[in-house]
């Protein structure tokens, strides 16, 4: 996802940027993009690297999509750039 100067903006405001279906779409059709409904269940896998990244997994247990922090690599699939992302990804196991 590429951000525009209004999603920087955003972001220094400390708002997320807004997804749009496109980039819902594109993801879901992008041949590299690998992912199995049933990693929504994974527990939150913040990952052995040490970036930092706020992003969000589905907890299948509470039905959220929670905040957590990435390390940025080597973790399971359940975590998502936007909380918008992760509803419609985990719609099975997550609706808030």
């Amino acid at each position: 996802i590429y951000l525009t100067e209004n999603d920087l903006d955003d972001q220094a405001d400390n708002t997320e940027p807004e997804l749009t279906s496109d980039d819902i779409d594109w993801a879901l059709n992008d041949p590299g993009f690998n992912f199995e409904s049933w990693e929504c269940e994974s527990d939150p896998d913040t990952s052995l690297c040490r970036a930092y990244f706020n992003e969000y997994y589905c907890n299948s247990t509470s039905g959220r999509c929670e905040p957590f922090i990435y390390g940025g690599c080597g973790a399971n699939n359940n975590h998502f750039e936007t909380h918008e992302l992760c509803l419609d990804l985990c719609a099975d196991y997550c609706h808030s």
